[in-house]
Order: structure tokens, then C-alpha cells, then sequence
């Protein structure tokens, strides 16, 4: 399927993209829910909300992936799998996940958790679990050089300085 190997930078970007259209939506429903959408300042906080977690995941994602490739894959599998699980609970039963819910899980015994499970959440798991983790590990990914890295992260950590300081 991928007969050409990718650049991490390339790997970290659609990743990025994949992460933000499959697993972000509740967040953007709840953006558009609470923002003022038909004005330029709800467009431009949605803009600049798109624009933060493209450019925050793929930074992660390419130190990750630059680092160590292998771990870098389990990484991204464990956290496909976790997004996956969450979006189906927060689609299904309305639940914001913090601190406590994640608490409460851990916390959980089989015959609660259990009572959970269904056709739709192993639906969820396959769709947004296990075909985005089978294409994480079919991706040929290509390291770039030290030099090409550290020009990369200095440049994204410059604009985000730059950006949160309005300068």
C-alpha cells in the first residue's frame, strides 16, 4: 500500500491531520456550541483551536517518532486506541472525560464494566482503533537528519513563543 517511504516530518504532519479529524470532533462540537461561529472572532478561535492541535500533535509526534521510531509506534497505537475508546463513550453516553471519570475507570470492577460493552463500541474500536493502527505500522517512515530536526523544532518552538507571547 505505501510503496514509498515517508519522512517522519511528512509521517507526523498526516498523522497530525488523521488525529485531528478522527478523534477531535467532540471538542469542535463543543466549540461551536459555545462560540459565536458566524463572527470573526469565533472563526478566528476555531481557526487558531484547528491550528494548535495540527501543529502541538504533529511536534509531538515528530520528536516521538524522530527519537525512537519503534516506540514512537506503540505510542501512537495506545493512543488511537485510548481516543477511540473515549470518543465512543463521549458520542454514546454524553460523558466528559477528566481526572475523576479516568479515576473511576481504573476503580471499575468486571461486572460494571462489562454492563459497557457492545456491537458499537467493538465498531468504534475497529473504525477509529484498528485499521488507523494497521496503517501506523505499514508507514515506512525515513529519519531526517539531526541538523534537519533540530532547525524543525526550533523553528515550531520559535513561532510558539512568538505566538503566545504577540510579539
Amino acid at each position: 500500500m505505501f510503496k514509498n517511504n515517508i519522512k517522519v516530518s511528512y509521517v507526523s504532519l498526516i498523522i497530525s491531520c488523521v488525529n485531528l479529524v478522527l478523534y477531535h470532533l467532540p471538542l469542535f462540537q463543543f466549540a461551536t456550541d459555545n462560540l459565536d461561529y458566524k463572527s470573526l472572532d469565533g472563526v478566528l478561535t476555531l481557526v487558531s483551536l484547528i491550528a494548535t492541535i495540527l501543529v502541538l500533535n504533529a511536534l509531538i509526534f515528530y520528536i516521538i517518532l524522530f527519537i525512537a521510531p519503534f516506540i514512537g509506534r506503540v505510542l501512537l497505537v495506545l493512543s488511537v486506541n485510548t481516543n477511540a475508546i473515549a470518543v465512543y463513550f463521549i458520542f454514546t453516553y454524553g460523558v466528559i472525560i477528566d481526572k475523576t471519570m479516568i479515576g473511576n475507570v481504573l476503580n471499575t470492577n468486571y461486572e460494571e464494566s462489562s454492563s459497557f460493552f457492545s456491537f458499537s463500541l467493538i465498531l468504534y474500536l475497529i473504525l477509529l482503533g484498528v485499521i488507523p493502527n494497521i496503517l501506523i505500522f505499514k508507514i515506512k517512515i525515513v529519519k531526517v537528519k539531526l541538523k534537519t530536526f533540530l532547525a524543525h523544532i526550533g523553528s515550531a518552538l520559535i513561532h510558539f513563543l512568538l505566538k503566545f507571547l504577540q510579539l
